[in-house]
């Protein structure tokens, strides 16, 4: 089991690195392209599973670890389903491009699906609290300000080729307006603490069930 834990977080490190240098490939500013959630996210899982696949290597790792491991997992996992279920259908009905690139697939898909058999599989269950999930919240709610304040300043991003000031479409007051800004924002947010809760609730139920099966090997 070890030997396959293993292996599952070499391949997620090896991913996360093919997914992120594929996305910088052929970019001229790669600053502002390091600032998508996305990116960002990953890039947290890269350094944390670094570690982890160094210290499991090793022979395991720390509590604190544990912890920061938890905390990328569930943010991976959140992008992932948002993504997926929440903003793909919406650019799908406003005729934006939707088009899945070798990155997008790595970023938004293979490394997520990969890090929650990890998960699944190798964590030790019943770490995630409750208010985990709005300190999630907190840190996205971070995002969107730092975006307002990065255009305020004249910043650009390169979204397919064209530069705009917002890195997302549902942060675009130039093209939806405040109103639908607003709206696409509150219901990532709901989205958001919807996922993270669910995760949290997955976690219980894991712990309890793997507690309830070492019982009755006891017996």
């Amino acid at each position: 089991m070890r030997k396959l834990s293993i292996i599952n977080k070499f391949l997620i490190v090896i991913c996360e690195i093919v997914g992120l240098t594929t996305h910088f490939l052929g970019k001229s500013d790669i600053v502002p392209s390091f600032f998508y959630f996305t990116v960002l996210s990953n890039f947290g899982a890269l350094v944390v599973f670094c570690f982890v696949l160094v210290k499991t290597i090793n022979g395991g790792f720390s509590q604190k670890l544990q912890f920061a491991k938890m905390l990328v997992t569930q943010g991976i996992l959140v992008t992932f389903v948002i993504y997926g279920f929440v903003l793909t259908p919406a650019m799908s009905l406003i005729d934006i491009s939707t088009e899945l690139t070798f990155s997008s697939f790595i970023l938004h898909y293979l490394a997520p699906s990969l890090i929650f058999v990890d998960y699944c599989l190798y964590d030790n269950k019943g770490l995630i609290k409750w208010w985990h999930s709005f300190s999630y919240l907190s840190i996205f709610l971070l995002y969107p300000l730092y975006c307002y304040g990065y255009a305020f300043l004249g910043g650009t991003f390169n979204v397919d080729g064209v530069k705009t000031r917002y890195p997302y479409f549902f942060l675009d007051f130039d093209l939806l307006g405040i109103g639908q800004v607003l709206k696409y924002v509150s219901l990532l947010m709901v989205s958001f603490l919807v996922v993270s809760l669910l995760f949290f609730a997955l976690d219980r139920i894991m712990s309890r069930y793997k507690t309830k099966s070492h019982r009755q090997i006891e017996k």
